[in-house]
């Protein structure tokens, strides 16, 4: 690999698939792509549950990164990476008390005003969901909104805004930037607009403002 420059992420998880027309499909699937994209180059990325299933040797061979919320899971998982480079290579890592101390200076919480009501997302939070259907924990009622549009986990010290719909979330920047999000994850930071479905405008009676209020 080295000789032609190529480096690799891999993610890994344990447990049940469903094989369909040569595809597989399953929550350890979707983990699995979780972790290969939390992994860097040359890094091998997977979920405590995966590595309390190796032998006692290969369980030492790996190191925990933390807890992170995974979309698609109610609770946090513990992230770990599995060692494979000489010790002289690998970055340090912090204590879980020490990240968690340092993400929460980096960003204390999230508010969300939509339609005059206010909504504060913390860092603890669980998974805050935006869409049409009644059980988010924000709704907006709107054809072109996605029963399950979207959802904001706290995440590395950062508010991520995770789009899983048909037509997409657009977000304009307090700076003036513009940006467009499907199936793909955006970082919210400083202030801004989300709209659900379709472009930012004035007029909208839709348009959710967010602010990341710093510690």
């Amino acid at each position: 690999m080295l000789e032609f420059n190529i480096a690799v992420r891999i993610g890994l998880q344990h447990g049940p698939v469903l094989v369909e027309q040569d595809d597989l499909f399953g929550d350890a699937v979707n983990v699995a792509a979780r972790m290969v994209s939390l992994a860097k180059a040359d890094q091998i990325i997977t979920t405590r549950e995966t590595v309390s299933q190796l032998p006692d040797d290969l369980e030492q061979m790996t190191r925990s990164l933390g807890r992170s919320w995974v979309r698609g899971k109610q609770d946090e998982m513990e992230i770990v990476e599995v060692l494979w480079q000489e010790p002289s290579s690998l970055t340090q890592v912090v204590s879980t008390e020490q990240q968690e101390e340092l993400r929460s200076l980096l960003v204390a919480r999230l508010i969300l005003i939509y339609r005059g009501a206010t909504f504060e997302v913390m860092p603890s939070s669980r998974m805050f969901t935006l869409g049409r259907g009644e059980k988010n924990n924000l709704v907006v009622d709107n054809d072109r909104v996605s029963r399950s549009h979207a959802d904001i986990q706290f995440r590395q010290g950062k508010f991520i805004l995770a789009d899983g719909s048909t037509n997409g979330t657009y977000l304009l920047l307090d700076n003036g930037a513009r940006f467009f999000v499907q199936r793909e994850e955006f970082t919210l930071h400083d202030r801004g607009i989300i709209c659900l479905g379709q472009a930012v405008a004035n007029n909208s009676p839709d348009l959710i403002r967010y602010e990341c209020i710093q510690a």
